[in-house]
């Protein structure tokens, strides 16, 4: 084989290459994508409902208190659920991780 084949085929086994890369990519990314598409709606889910109990907390309390201490609930209210997503996420993750069979 002459110099100038060995390069042709070397360009052709890396476009195959590429391309299986490209496949392997696009379909780990398909059989991926609902999981985070079902994760993002989960704690969107979550937060949501979280906040419209805040709001509601923070309602209820504007007519009983005085409104700087009913936004000051509110902030706390709002904090404590965003804490609390916050601590969600590292068991998120290690379900993930165990269903994807990935190790650390």
């Amino acid at each position: 084989m002459d110099p100038i084949e060995v390069v042709e085929e070397e360009k052709k086994v890396r476009e195959r290459i590429r391309h299986k890369v490209n496949q392997v990519s696009s379909v780990s990314q398909s059989l991926l994508s609902p999981l985070q598409d079902h994760i993002n709606f989960t704690l969107q889910e979550r937060l949501n409902r979280s906040l419209v109990a805040c709001q509601d907390k923070f309602e209820a309390a504007k007519l009983q208190r005085t409104r700087n201490e009913a936004v000051v609930g509110l902030e706390q209210c709002v904090n404590q659920t965003v804490d609390d997503a916050v601590k969600t996420l590292p068991s998120l993750v290690s379900k993930m991780k165990k269903a994807l069979s990935v190790s650390d």
